[in-house]
């Protein structure tokens, strides 16, 4: 479902590459999704990945952004959990960064 509603996207114009792109997107999963990747292009600049992070209109949306690239990368965003805004998320966060062997830069291929 998500792969077809990215192709539609891509045959319209282009894949997502803008949080305003994602947030066209009428399915909420695929919207997530969306988000995910173009903050992922991101990673390697954690003051451009907050700026991108507080273009989605929900803080719930915000954070589960958040948890998501901290689970993909919890060495480059684990300090986004810092910005987490509600109650679940902090939690969830300890526990992503509570698990040390998670945070262990990855070997570059």
């Amino acid at each position: 479902m998500i792969g077809l509603a990215l192709g539609l996207l891509a045959c319209a114009g282009g894949a997502p590459e803008t949080m305003a792109d994602c947030a066209a997107l009428a399915e909420p999963a695929a919207r997530e999704d969306c988000r995910l990747g173009v903050a992922a292009a991101a990673l390697h600049d954690i003051e451009a990945l907050r700026a991108l992070i507080t273009q989605v209109p929900a803080p719930e949306s915000r954070d589960l952004l958040r948890l998501r690239l901290a689970v993909q990368d919890p060495y480059r965003a684990g300090p986004l959990c810092r910005d987490a805004e509600t109650e679940a998320a902090v939690q969830r966060c300890q526990q992503i960064l509570g698990r040390p062997h998670l945070r262990t830069p990855r070997p570059e291929r």
